[in-house]
């Protein structure tokens, strides 16, 4: 018997047990894949986490006919997949860096190909979100291109782009210079911002930014 649902919670307590579940499932079978795999251990543990987190929250956010890509295990894990189910898919599904069909990665980008499918879906009038898991990825001229694809023409489809900021002079700036947020003012693509390590906060930009995308006011 689970308790009531605790009303004041900012996250509903049945997703705070699936995502830490999640979590905790996967950090168990990360290093039998990544031996199947023959994938390195991530480079950064911290990095990884944030990822991971992500990941998971966009697989727990997302409906039945959204779409995820780049989403690998964790994600697979997130929307009730078994291990055994999940082994039977290594090394090919956790090897490869995407899900996209093949020749794809010869001709689009990942951010290229999600909103190019994102506007066929809109055409097909199918309501659809397209999560798109970039992980740390500078703000380059492909990227910038989809993002303004995207505004003008009012895709529901979520980047997720790992940032790391710094205080300098009392303003935030990635190592690169480069402010996320800027891209408002400069693609009119709406940007939200939180601490990728807080689950809570995660939880609650992504369905806010869902609800936004969902409703015809475009990609963010």
């Amino acid at each position: 018997v689970h308790p009531p649902e605790n009303e004041t919670s900012l996250v509903p307590d049945r997703v705070l047990r699936h995502l830490y579940t999640t979590v905790q499932r996967f950090q168990v079978v990360a290093p039998r894949l990544r031996l199947l795999s023959g994938m390195p251990p991530p480079a950064s543990a911290t990095s990884a986490q944030s990822c991971l987190l992500a990941e998971i929250t966009a697989a727990i956010c997302a409906r039945k006919h959204d779409r995820l890509f780049n989403a690998r295990a964790a994600a697979r894990l997130a929307q009730g997949e078994t291990f055994a189910d999940l082994l039977k898919g290594v090394p090919a599904p956790v090897a490869a860096p995407d899900a996209l069909p093949p020749g794809i990665r010869d001709r689009f980008s990942l951010d290229q190909f999600a909103a190019t499918t994102a506007f066929i879906s809109k055409l097909r009038g199918e309501e659809c979100v397209f999560f798109v898991l970039l992980g740390e990825h500078s703000l380059d001229q492909s990227l910038r291109h989809s993002l303004r694809a995207c505004a003008e023409c009012r895709l529901p489809v979520l980047f997720f782009i790992e940032t790391r900021l710094r205080l300098s002079a009392g303003k935030h700036a990635n190592r690169k210079g480069e402010d996320p947020r800027s891209v408002y003012a400069d693609l009119g693509v709406p940007v939200i911002t939180t601490d990728i390590h807080d689950p809570v906060a995660l939880y609650r930009v992504t369905t806010e930014a869902i609800h936004h995308a969902r409703f015809g006011q475009g990609g963010r």
